[in-house]
């Protein structure tokens, strides 16, 4: 960068935007789900048109890869959750069996 303005001027911007937008995200995604569907496809979108200037291929990677994470994969765990089984084994949680007739000593008085 040219001088150390420039510098500091791009990690405060790079610190701003990225310690804010979580709470800018989550602002509009409880405001509008619509809003904050459209706000993520456009940040997707720039992404990829940003990309595009250093390689065309990149970009277009870039995009098939987030059509496959969005829209192929959690199909693909759709269709085959019908094939799941449930397993017990000594990995599960604990369930404690508390006998109805428990008789409790009495009270020391």
């Amino acid at each position: 960068m040219p001088s150390e303005l420039h510098v500091f001027a791009q990690v405060l911007f790079s610190l701003l935007s990225f310690m804010l937008s979580p709470f800018v995200r989550r602002y509009i995604r409880a405001a509008s789900a619509s809003c904050h569907v459209v706000t993520t496809a456009g940040l997707v979108c720039a992404a990829a048109w940003l990309l595009v200037p250093l390689s065309l291929s990149a970009s277009s990677l870039f995009m098939a890869c987030v059509f496959v994470l969005t829209f192929v994969c959690p199909a693909l765990l759709v269709s085959i959750h019908k094939y799941k089984a449930k397993i017990n084994g000594p990995w599960d949680e604990a369930v404690p069996h508390i006998p109805r007739d428990l008789h409790l000593p009495p009270l020391l008085a």
